[in-house]
């Protein structure tokens, strides 16, 4: 990558780089003014070390970043790494963190990342077990600049309270306040209620309390 390049798509997924790899790509990356940079690391084993090295390549530059690090074995460190240093620039932001295991706090770390300025943003979090409080994390963190979001949010261990805290910064009458720019036509979501409540009915037998919002 050149001083004078602006643009870098590159596809290496399921490589086996592991971290020596990515902290060449990330040296490669570094010195490159770079405005565009989609790439596809999935599934090349690049741990906490190759991730933080990555992390620290992101030039402040960068108005669109495709990144798909699935199946890296990031744990809640790589994935606290690359989220802080998401440029704060970015206009198209797509993250594919799937199978990273990062929890609640991962999601919080993530949701501290996004940047102000985001106008599409796509999240895959597949099989993350944010629950509720990392759902609501996200929800609330989502910048009002945006015109296009689309999340992926199965097996997450999801309840009632983190799928309408989204609904509600989404949806709700409130949505030109919360996101005044995003329109129903630009929202794509995939979730489910995964998590349900009991309750004990006065006869002593257990019931579980469905909800309307449970959807795909």
């Amino acid at each position: 990558v050149g001083a004078s390049t602006k643009e870098v798509l590159l596809n290496i997924g399921y490589r086996g780089l592991g971290p020596s790899g990515a902290k060449a790509l990330a040296k490669a990356l570094s010195l490159g003014g770079l405005e565009v940079l989609e790439l596809d690391i999935s599934g090349n084993g690049i741990g906490v070390e190759g991730a933080q090295a990555l992390a620290g390549s992101f030039p402040a530059s960068l108005k669109v970043l495709k990144l798909n690090a699935a199946n890296n074995r990031l744990t809640l460190a790589g994935v606290k790494a690359l989220a802080a240093a998401i440029p704060r620039e970015i206009e198209v932001l797509a993250l594919g963190f799937s199978g990273m295991r990062m929890g609640p706090e991962g999601a919080a770390a993530l949701a501290a990342g996004l940047p102000s300025k985001v106008r599409e943003l796509t999240l895959d979090l597949y099989g993350n077990g944010v629950q509720d409080d990392g759902l609501v994390a996200i929800s609330r963190a989502l910048p009002k600049t945006l015109e296009y979001l689309n999340v992926v949010l199965l097996e997450n261990q999801l309840g009632r309270r983190g799928l309408f805290v989204l609904d509600r910064q989404i949806g709700d009458a409130l949505n030109e306040y919360h996101l005044p720019n995003l329109r129903a036509e630009n929202f794509k979501k995939a979730a489910k209620l995964e998590k349900f409540e009991f309750h004990e009915a006065p006869d002593g037998s257990t019931t579980r309390q469905l909800d309307f919002r449970e959807f795909c």
